[in-house]
């Protein structure tokens, strides 16, 4: 499967023309299209994973039942996620397509954590949050990577 993603055209704000404001806003507006674009392919990967409403534990037809919204951070910065949300009226069982994607407890994708854990070999866990934070937007706590 192949998904296509447009980043679109950047917007940035000239407002104190130096070559340092301009590499500072290139790289905010270029995290939040690497955001953006991030929950546009789970969008996609979410309807993928809906066209089957088969419920996997008795095989009854699922009825939708809204969203539920979830953090995720990616090395971008955090993205609010809305999960679509199946309930099986036959068993009573709730599924939720995108945690075939995403693990269901994850709160950082792998990127993220390898990042932190290689600040953590130099650096305490207090810094290595804070540098992790500085470099990418990752939110880190110092606690999660101990």
């Amino acid at each position: 499967m192949i998904l296509e993603v447009n980043l679109g055209t950047l917007q940035i704000e000239l407002g104190e023309l130096s070559i340092d404001s301009l590499d500072i806003e290139l790289d905010k507006a270029i995290k939040e299209k690497q955001k953006q674009a991030f929950k546009d392919m789970l969008i996609c990967l979410d309807d993928i994973k809906t066209a089957q409403r088969t419920c996997p534990d008795c095989n009854s037809e699922m009825i939708s039942h809204g969203f539920v919204k979830r953090k995720l951070g990616i090395i971008a910065g955090e993205v609010e996620l809305k999960k679509r949300r199946f309930k099986c009226p036959s068993c009573k069982r709730e599924h939720y397509p995108l945690d075939m994607v995403l693990e269901k407890n994850k709160k950082h994708t792998l990127p993220v954590i390898e990042r932190a854990l290689f600040l953590a070999t130099d650096l305490s866990y207090e810094k290595s949050s804070k540098t992790l934070l500085k470099l990418t937007g990752a939110k880190v706590s110092s606690s999660q990577i101990q």
